[in-house]
């Protein structure tokens, strides 16, 4: 993922950025990145600020599939 991060500037289409943006913390937190969670929420706040309502509740699902995984694991 880190291949994409210098990436993100050249995305022009600004839902795609922030969808980038999510995904690579994604990345980021399988990889052992313990604030990944909560960069994600930081790009579902983005969502909600440029009234991204789909792409927001992609990530809000994804987020709820990462805690149900973490509950698993303990």
């Amino acid at each position: 993922m880190k291949k994409y991060e210098s990436r993100l500037q050249r995305i022009e289409v600004l839902e795609m950025r922030v969808f980038m943006e999510a995904f690579i913390q994604v990345g980021a937190y399988k990889n052992g990145d313990p604030l990944g969670p909560a960069l994600q929420y930081m790009a579902i706040k983005k969502c909600r600020d440029y009234g991204f309502s789909r792409l927001e509740n992609k990530l809000l699902d994804y987020l709820q599939l990462q805690r149900k995984e973490i509950t698993r694991t303990i």
